[in-house]
């Protein structure tokens, strides 16, 4: 590092910046000199002396942090063995005014966070003689002094601001200076030591007559990468490996991006840094939908990010597919097609045939990934006789398979290929055959693979369908008029050549015709028909005992004589016509579509035959006899309005329904038969005999008769309901346990209890009413009516309901809270003047209201959040539950308070530098020395405002003995302070 000459008094000297005992004395500060006294044993030394916080290390490597945690409380904690006054648990002791940190000797690291000197004391670290880190942030102080020692050290500073010149300073060895966003006041010093050092500085402010020694006054801003927010998601249980760095930026020099460091741990699961910014995050299996974790990285020169955080998306669990090992031979130097995923089993999810993926790819030869599962494997004719390769598949999520292998055997590429023979088949129109193609087909080496066979060129009249299990081929005929068909076909042998194309020709042969008959019988008569006498047969003769029933009459019965003959006989009920099909066979055994034989049937005159009924119906309930539907049609067939009870019912009733159907009705007695008798007439108008309908009565049990209840609880309390005590069954006994409820109640809950008992207890709420119902059984299990349990509620006082509040507020003004705004009585109301303080606030004071409110006072410390909590009573005086109140206070900057001086000139014409700011003060921090301005002028001088915040002001000359001007002050916030008057007194010439 180069060395910059600057003006003399902008100089601040190495040695008095990294010397422990200059820059502010310990007698400035008041500390006792730890070097003279023994304290408890221990790595580390800690104790508070005069309001200063003194911190020494020993002579071995130290690790030590310390950091604000509240107010004027600082922890100073010990890691990897460190102790802190001999005890390894942290030190917390309350600091008011300063700090004086060294670490001693031994390579020691170092870690300052939010130390706050108040704006009036000095914060100071020094490192000692062995190669040490330091890491300081977020201070606040008059001065902040960071000194490297006789070691190569590492000093980081971010973060930090200070009222007055503060310095950063390596030491004797090759330093390396990290400073980001600081704002240090007037007559600063940033020095580089006397090593080769490196200083890498972003966004730094520093006040007039500030410095830098043995710094490079060329060396660029160096900027830290930028570490940039990510998300992904995680199948619960699982993990997911990601790239962080890739939408991470660089700042002043390329990022690092093996330098990920994990700086928040997740909550539910754990993460792994990888190689090129990936990390693997693996859930922990918990029942959770999100989380979190954050990093930072590196630059090539270790210039660290900001954290970032990373958003993780937990989804439920799924089960992915399963791909299946598979195994096919090719030739050598040849390729085969097959069909990876038809063996494949899916998950969760269908497979996506579509989504194979080579994971592993073949050795002796290349893969090529197909549609719908297939892929092509290609021999490169290397001296090989296997191979294999490995394979994924996902399903339609997209949830991936583990890898499958499949097993590749090469044969010699001196196979012949098989050798495919013509072929001939006929066939029906219209019909279909299956031809063996391969069964006169050849192959030298006796090795045909019945499950190769290709269809080359489709047919023109008619369609074909492989079977690839035997390979045999299905040819169906489209029905049209052709005569003749044919197709191509190729096959392979096991080792995967393919033969020539074999033909199929295939003969197209025509149905003979069942041509349509007439037949005329007389009712309840025989007759036959010769059916083949119109029939015809285009590819042979028609068979004469060919002639096959297809359907049967619907009114009599048909025989095929075995000499083209059928023989009918009608069954003598009052139809008219009859039919039925068949079917004839050609010389060539091809079958005839059916023709139809139509009959008509000549009535006779008689009256209608009448046959019993049966009927089963339950104990009190109907049931329809359809009496006619076995009944035999007559002449003309039967008059339906015409059916007539001849003989009634004894134990019930029946009528007569418009359809001819009877509607018997038992009267519900204890018998288990009954009968009627009945006749219909014939459209011929001839009665039926008088005919028998017998019926079975079935016993049927009743269910009991609930009857409906009612019950009085008081609000909130329980009652116990015997529903069953006024309930009967009037032929079976009730079963106590079968109590179920219907409807429940909607202000309470209804509980079964033993012996039909019902427990019902009230919610509490305001409701004076209540319902439920239920159903009951006998011990045969029939289900009783629907009953209504009704419930009177006698209504009892509740407290009221105290809800947690929250507020926002200033440091700055008091604050009325209507904490009773969002509380609630059901019943009294509220009595806004019975609030009653619990827990009282930490930070603030309360003043209770007789309106439900509160007025709350900060008291003007650094806290930010604030707590208390209270009870309420409603207008009965019943007492309500605890709520607490939040309070979040945003501190308001103070002015600053500007106060009067006063200055002697020594003669007149004289002039005189007075310090206005010496005697002002800053509430929140530090003024601002450069903001001093001049409100009113002086009237027998003039006054000027120097760099340092002084005023020079230079007496006019004049005999005037006395004059005045006033000014005003900033603190670094911009606040204005109040108008101050100085005043100033001339000294006559002696």
């Amino acid at each position: 590092m180069q060395t910059q000459n600057y003006p003399k008094q902008h100089t601040m000297n190495h040695k008095k910046l990294a010397s422990r005992k200059s820059a502010i004395t310990h007698r400035r500060l008041g500390v006792e000199r730890l070097q003279a006294r023994v304290l408890l044993a221990g790595d580390v030394t800690a104790a508070v002396t005069n309001g200063f916080l003194v911190i020494r290390g020993d002579d071995a490597a130290n690790e030590l942090t310390i950091e604000r945690i509240s107010g004027d409380r600082v922890q100073v904690t010990g890691a990897t063995g460190t102790t802190i006054n001999g005890l390894t648990q942290p030190a917390v002791l309350r600091v008011r005014k300063g700090y004086d940190i060294a670490t001693g000797g031994g390579d020691d690291k170092l870690t300052v966070i939010g130390l706050n000197a108040f704006g009036r004391y000095e914060i100071r670290m020094d490192l000692g003689i062995g190669n040490d880190t330091m890491v300081a942030r977020n201070l606040l102080a008059q001065r902040i002094h960071a000194g490297g020692g006789d070691g190569n050290d590492s000093i980081t500073v971010r973060n930090s601001r200070s009222r007055r010149g503060s310095g950063v300073g390596g030491g004797a060895g090759d330093d390396t200076l990290v400073l980001e966003n600081l704002r240090f006041g007037n007559g600063s010093c940033i020095d580089g030591g006397t090593g080769n050092d490196i200083l890498q500085e972003s966004n730094n402010r520093y006040g007039v007559r500030s410095t830098k020694l043995n710094i490079d006054p060329n060396t660029p801003i160096i900027t830290p990468p930028t570490a940039l927010g990510d998300a992904f998601s995680v199948v619960r249980s699982g993990s997911n490996t990601v790239n962080l760095a890739n939408n991470d930026t660089a700042g002043t020099s390329a990022i690092n991006r093996n330098s990920i460091v994990i700086s928040t741990q997740p909550t539910n699961g754990s993460v792994t840094v990888n190689t090129d910014g990936n990390v693997t995050y693996l859930h922990n299996g918990s029942n959770t939908t999100s989380d979190s974790f954050a990093y930072t990285i590196k630059d090539t020169n270790g210039l660290v990010s900001a954290a970032a955080t990373v958003s993780v998306t937990i989804t439920p669990a799924t089960t992915p597919p399963t791909a299946v090992a598979d195994a096919f031979s090719v030739v050598k130097s040849g390729s085969t097609t097959v069909n990876l995923a038809n063996n494949d089993t899916a998950g969760t999810s269908a497979i996506n045939r579509n989504s194979i993926v080579i994971s592993t790819q073949p050795t002796n030869g290349s893969v090529t990934v197909n549609t719908d599962g297939n892929v092509t494997y290609l021999h490169n004719g290397s001296n090989t006789t296997s191979d294999s390769f490995a394979y994924t598949i996902k399903d339609t999520n997209g949830l991936v398979s583990a890898a499958a292998t499949v097993s590749v055997t090469v044969t010699p590429a001196t196979n012949q290929a098989p050798v495919a023979v013509s072929d001939t088949a006929s066939v029906v129109a219209g019909g279909s055959v299956n031809v063996a193609v391969l069964s006169n087909d050849t192959d030298v080496e006796g090795n045909i693979d019945v499950t190769s066979v290709v269809i080359v060129t489709q047919p023109a009249n008619g369609t074909v369908g492989v079977n690839t299990q035997t390979g045999v081929v299905n040819y169906v005929h489209n029905g049209g008029l052709s005569t003749s068909d044919s197709f191509t076909y190729t096959f392979r042998d096991t080792q995967g050549a393919v033969s020539n194309s074999g033909t199929v020709s295939i003969t197209i042969l025509r149905r003979p015709v069942a041509n349509d008959d007439v037949l005329t019988v007389q009712r309840g008569d025989d007759g036959t028909l010769n059916v083949i006498a119109n029939d015809t047969a285009p590819s042979g003769t028609v068979a004469p005992a060919s002639v096959t029933i297809v359907t049967q009459p619907t009114r009599g019965t048909v025989t095929a004589l075995g000499n083209g003959q059928i023989s009918y006989q009608h069954d003598g009920t009052a139809t008219t016509t009859d039919q039925f099909t068949y079917t004839i066979t050609d010389s060539n055994n091809n079958v005839s579509l059916p023709g139809i034989v139509r009959i008509t049937i000549t009535p006779v005159n008689q009256p209608p035959v009448t046959a019993p009924d049966t009927a089963v119906v339950n104990e009190g309930e109907s049931v329809d006899v359809p009496v006619l539907a076995n009944d035999t049609i007559a002449f003309d067939g039967l008059d339906a309005s015409s059916v007539t009870i001849v003989t009634a019912p004894t134990r019930g009733t029946a009528v007569v329904l418009s359809s001819g159907v009877l509607r018997y009705t038992h009267n519900g007695s204890e018998t288990s038969s009954d009968f009627l008798l009945y006749t219909v007439r014939g459209n011929n108008g001839l009665v039926s005999p008088a005919t028998r309908v017998d019926i079975t009565i079935n016993p049927i049990n009743d269910g009991p008769n609930a009857i409906n209840d009612q019950a009085n609880v008081a609000e909130g309390g329980v009652v116990n309901i015997p529903v069953l005590a006024n309930d009967t069954d009037s032929d079976n006994a009730i079963d106590t346990a079968s109590v179920v409820i219907i409807n429940s109640p909607t202000n309470g809950t209804a509980v079964l209890g033993v012996g039909g008992v019902v427990g019902y207890t009230h919610n509490g709420s305001e409701s004076t009413i209540d319902s439920f119902t239920y159903r009951v059984s006998d011990v045969s299990g029939k289900s009783s009516n629907l009953a209504t349990v009704s419930i009177s509620i006698s209504p009892v006082n509740d407290p009221p309901v105290a809800v947690n509040d929250t507020a926002s507020i200033a440091s700055n003004v008091a604050a009325i809270v209507d904490i009773a705004a969002n509380d609630l009585d059901l019943d009294d109301g509220l009595d806004l003047t019975s609030i009653e303080i619990g827990i009282s606030p930490a930070h603030g004071t309360l003043t209770i209201q007789t309106d439900g409110k509160v007025t709350y006072v900060h008291n003007g410390s650094e806290a930010t959040q604030d707590t208390f909590t209270y009870r309420i009573r409603d207008k009965a005086g019943a007492l309500s539950n605890t709520a607490t109140v939040s309070l979040s206070i945003t501190l308001v900057n103070q002015p600053p308070i500007a106060v009067a001086d006063n200055a002697t000139i020594a003669a007149p014409g004289g002039q005189v530098e007075i310090d206005v700011a010496a005697n002002d003060s800053d509430p929140d921090g530090g003024l601002n020395l450069g903001s001093v301005v001049i409100v009113r002028a002086p009237s027998n001088g003039t006054a000027v405002v120097l760099a340092s915040g002084s005023i020079r002001y230079t007496h006019d000359g004049s005999a005037a003995t006395s004059d005045s001007f006033t000014y005003k002050i900033r603190d670094f916030a911009g606040e204005l302070s109040n108008e101050a008057t100085v005043t100033l007194t001339v000294l006559p010439i002696a």
